[in-house]
């Protein structure tokens, strides 16, 4: 007599019952058969047969005139069947979610759980989560999938563990998208958040995986800072142009996110020269450049001679000049902000003009220190701390008090330089007396002064990209 079907389970699902069971015997001959009763066990009709025996899961979703229907699996060889024990389906005590008093869990078997809510059927679609242990951060819960939103909803969990505890939220599906040098969640104010910073010169690339419909991120944006002037009395750099953009569309796509380097006056291709900042990009594989942030205009040069260069934020000129760089910044059609280059006719002073800021023109007249950067900006009537927003991990707190600064400008050269008259902007931007550029935040190089040992502090920051939204 071949062994009879065991551990045969019935748990409820949206379309019918789902059975399982398990086949005790190696015969390879004959299938299964599934009966059910629809009065207790007393009289049982066949549902389907010829199942193959590896088979050991089935659905019955045919009609059925009983709320609670009684099965039993028949193995079926050449030789002789056997029954499995009647199991009668039963009605589960729903277990308490407390995360969400719309959530019903319901058990349906020690490795199934059920979940049923309420939603709004003009959603799309609902994103399931899941942990081992009750969480207030949804950063810190599994997504298990994301189902078609329904006026009444159902997700089944399958492959769960006998005797141990689950935990569930749902929630309308946010973006999930990669890249980035890093990745942080942050909570601000109450509200869950990820941020993904983009630090490495050159071009990595931020995957939107999923975006459902209307999704937005805040991103901020900034180019690398132009080199100070080279030579005595030379100007100093203009700051990259920087971009704030709060609730930025985005779709599914690859978006490339190329970080501008600051100018670099030892590089090779430079010989000495002053050098402008690269241009901080961000391009949709599908909709091509979406946002530039320019690279700050360098300095000018008293010695060699090249003219204060236009940028992002524009570089100040050497002694006794004019010729101040532009910012190209708030005219571009990416808007953003920057301002010129410091002008210096002074006959006070021989000394070169600071570079402009995100926040302020280069410094003039006796006071030759780089314009200050940005640490936060009013669009719309709504001010955005960048400290806040994006955490005070990234810029430059230049006031040590928690703000982040981003896009200074570089100081001004000469030999009547003094720390009372020739500073660096706050945001980044460097002095020839003890401070290079901060990297990451577009600040702009120092001019050349007669006393300086560490000619890097005549290098522009390089730039930085912060995508930021809600999880």
């Amino acid at each position: 007599m071949v062994n009879a079907p065991t551990n045969l389970s019935v748990t409820k699902v949206s379309n019918g019952f789902k059975l399982s069971w398990t086949i005790n015997d190696s015969d390879t001959t004959g299938g299964v058969t599934i009966e059910r009763s629809s009065d207790g066990g007393n009289t049982f009709f066949e549902v389907v047969s010829g199942i193959d025996k590896n088979s050991e899961t089935f659905l019955d979703s045919t009609s059925i005139d009983t709320e609670t229907p009684t099965y039993r699996i028949t193995r079926v060889t050449d030789d002789t069947t056997s029954s499995s024990n009647p199991v009668e389906y039963t009605e589960p005590d729903p277990i308490d979610v407390p995360e969400s008093e719309s959530l019903e869990a319901i058990t349906r078997s020690p490795s199934e759980i059920e979940l049923r809510w309420r939603g709004d059927a003009a959603d799309s679609e609902y994103a399931v989560y899941r942990s081992t242990s009750p969480q207030t951060d949804l950063s810190n819960y599994t997504e298990l999938d994301i189902v078609t939103a329904n006026t009444f909803n159902q997700y089944v969990d399958s492959n769960l563990s006998e005797g141990k505890e689950y935990y569930y939220r749902t929630a309308i599906p946010g973006i999930d998208a990669t890249g980035g040098t890093t990745v942080t969640d942050v909570t601000i104010d109450g509200t869950d958040y990820r941020i993904h910073a983009f630090e490495n010169v050159g071009s990595d690339t931020f995957t939107v995986n999923r975006a459902p419909s209307g999704a937005t991120v805040d991103v901020l944006m900034v180019g690398g800072g132009g080199s100070g002037g080279t030579g005595d009395d030379s100007g100093g750099g203009g700051a990259g142009g920087l971009i704030f953009e709060p609730n930025y569309s985005v779709s599914e796509q690859n978006y490339t996110i190329t970080v501008g380097s600051g100018g670099d006056v030892n590089d090779t291709t430079s010989r000495g020269f002053a050098v402008s900042g690269d241009d901080t990009e961000m391009s949709g594989s599908s909709t091509g450049l979406e946002l530039r942030a320019l690279g700050g205009g360098h300095g000018e040069s008293y010695d060699n001679n090249p003219p204060a260069a236009n940028g992002g934020s524009g570089g100040g000129t050497a002694a006794n000049k004019d010729n101040a760089g532009s910012a190209l910044q708030p005219s571009s059609q990416w808007g953003g902000f920057g301002n010129d280059g410091g002008n210096n006719r002074s006959t006070e002073s021989s000394d070169g003009s600071g570079g402009g800021g995100a926040g302020e023109a280069g410094g003039t007249g006796g006071q030759y220190n780089g314009g200050d950067g940005l640490k936060e900006v009013t669009i719309n009537g709504t001010t955005y701390n960048f400290a806040n927003t994006f955490t005070n991990q990234f810029g430059e707190d230049a006031d040590n008090d928690g703000n982040s600064w981003f896009a200074g400008g570089g100081m001004g050269g000469g030999e009547d330089a003094s720390t009372t008259n020739h500073t660096a902007g706050k945001g980044g931007g460097a002095d020839s007396f003890s401070k290079s550029s901060v990297p990451n935040t577009g600040g702009g190089g120092a001019a050349f002064d007669d006393n300086v040992s560490d000619t890097s502090v005549n290098d522009g920051a390089s730039g930085i990209v912060l995508i930021r939204y809600e999880i």
